[in-house]
């Protein structure tokens, strides 16, 4: 075949491309966290994901408390797809050095048993210059764990007040020294010896990180803290070792909390049975009427409450049928309680829920609300709406390639985004045909029946103020949407004629 030639067909039609923007994802409200103390998360850290139970267990063990939340977390039906765990310094912590990951070949043993007075440098509070630690014989060592043993033989012996340990990936250095005085420096190679710090992976170009000691934290500023760092990440909040008053000022985060949360707590504390009792901790979750808590009474699992977010958490937002209400849900490894009657009431009117045996032989969640007594699959419900309609309008503006112009056309265009949310919601259960019984605004009336569940309404641009004008500020969108609810009780009249 002749190979063509001539010239560009773009002198005579030019075309370009431009790819749109992707959109941004919204919220994790799909997600929970479980803060906690155990050390396994340092203090730079701060954060880990997991997607399944054995994860977890493979870096904190079985008898952790984050362990025992997690595993009663991931036994819910339908199981979630992960669970974050985030660090509360409850004490002070020392410093580390994070040594880099070792590739499989740098774990091998056999690199290791070659060197009989290995050395190197480390750099730790009183020190000054660093300290050299050496004679270092790793020829008699099986493993990697034996290795730091003869590490830490040889801080000992040098003086320095640190630890190393081998957490099968990386050598951690930690100082003895703990608070914010803590601190400690990357190896370096000593001036005799074999080094060892490439081998360790310590110096300032292998390392990891350095994390400085920290004071001791109270629970709420735990989860600030986490909260600044991943707040998009997550949206359910469990901190299991708090004590009730520290549980009280997380509610009250969660409560103000933007991106939103929604905490939870479980309570074994039998004043909540006494309907005198004003000082348990359901007591006053319920006088301080917050919406963004849910509390359960177990005496048989000290994460219920875990199962509970969980079964809410999981629900599938933008499939059609999907959204639930947890009254009447199951709580797989959590134990149905024993009470009577009135105990049960008491429950109720404190606006706190519990598993329970019915005589019929089912096991059931009552009631299913939050501490202030609105449903917690409302309110959840509501807030992802209120996350998907913000993450709608952002995106709408953010992935144009012009503009959304001022106009009453561009302002169609924000309602067309948010009228697109209200019939997903529609969809999926939340929202329902009703009559609207608030105040109403722009056609809409109090009392009449919205047909489709919802309203979604805009002024027109000619009324907006010059202020707003001047500001690119569209004007006020409102919308108004009736939830479905559920039915959690019946009645039924029955005639018998002979």
């Amino acid at each position: 075949m002749a190979l063509q030639t001539g010239l560009p067909v773009s002198r005579y039609v030019s075309v370009s491309v431009s790819l749109t923007s992707p959109a941004v994802v919204n919220a994790a409200i799909h997600t929970m966290v479980i803060v906690g103390s155990s050390d396994i998360i340092d203090a730079g850290e701060r954060m880990r994901s997991y997607s399944d139970i054995e994860g977890v267990a493979r870096d904190f063990g079985v008898d952790a408390e984050e362990f025992r939340a997690a595993e009663t977390w991931f036994s819910q039906l339908p199981s979630p797809d992960n669970i974050m765990i985030g660090r509360w310094i409850k004490e002070p912590t020392s410093a580390l050095l994070v040594g880099g990951i070792l590739t499989a070949a740098e774990q091998h043993i056999l690199s290791w048993q070659a060197i009989n007075n290995g050395a190197f440098a480390i750099t730790v509070p009183g020190s000054g210059a660093p300290v050299t630690v050496s004679g270092l014989d790793f020829s008699a060592n099986a493993n990697l764990n034996a290795v730091a043993s003869t590490i830490n033989a040889g801080l000992s012996s040098a003086s320095v007040p640190a630890t190393v340990a081998w957490n099968g990936s990386q050598f951690i250095f930690s100082t003895t020294e703990t608070g914010i005085t803590a601190s400690v420096g990357y190896l370096t190679a000593a001036a005799t010896g074999t080094d060892i710090s490439a081998l360790l992976k310590g110096s300032v170009t292998t390392a990891a990180r350095l994390v400085a000691g920290a004071a001791a934290e109270s629970a709420l500023a735990a989860v600030a803290v986490v909260d600044s760092l991943y707040s998009s990440r997550f949206y359910g909040v469990v901190v299991p070792g708090a004590d009730d008053e520290s549980q009280l000022d997380i509610a009250a985060y969660c409560e103000a909390a933007d991106p939103p949360k929604y905490f939870g707590v479980t309570t074994d504390d039998t004043r909540a049975l006494d309907p005198l009792s004003e000082d348990d901790l359901p007591s006053q979750l319920f006088l301080y009427g917050y919406n963004k808590t849910a509390c359960q009474y177990s005496t048989s699992n000290a994460y219920a409450i875990c199962s509970y977010l969980s079964r809410i958490l999981t629900t599938e937002w933008r499939a059609q049928n999907s959204t639930i209400t947890l009254m009447y849900k199951r709580q797989p490894g959590v134990q149905p309680e024993n009470l009577s009657v009135q105990q049960v009431d008491t429950l109720q009117e404190k606006r706190c829920n519990v598993y329970v045996g019915v005589a019929n032989g089912a096991q059931i969640i009552q009631y299913g609300t939050s501490a202030s007594g609105e449903y917690t699959d409302t309110i959840i419900g509501a807030d992802a709406m209120a996350l998907e309609v913000q993450n709608a309008i952002f995106n709408t503006l953010y992935t144009t390639n012009t503009k959304v112009p001022q106009t009453d056309f561009g302002l169609r265009v924000l309602t067309n985004s948010v009228d697109g949310v209200c019939a997903m919601f529609v969809r999926n259960g939340f929202v329902g045909p009703g009559v609207w019984s608030a105040p109403g605004f722009g056609t809409l009336n109090q009392g009449q029946l919205l047909n489709l569940g919802y309203y979604v309404w805009a002024p027109s641009m000619g009324d907006q103020s010059l202020a707003d004008r001047a500001d690119r500020i569209a004007p006020l969108i409102q919308v108004a949407a009736k939830c479905a609810g559920a039915i959690h009780k019946a009645d039924v009249l029955i005639f018998v004629n002979q």
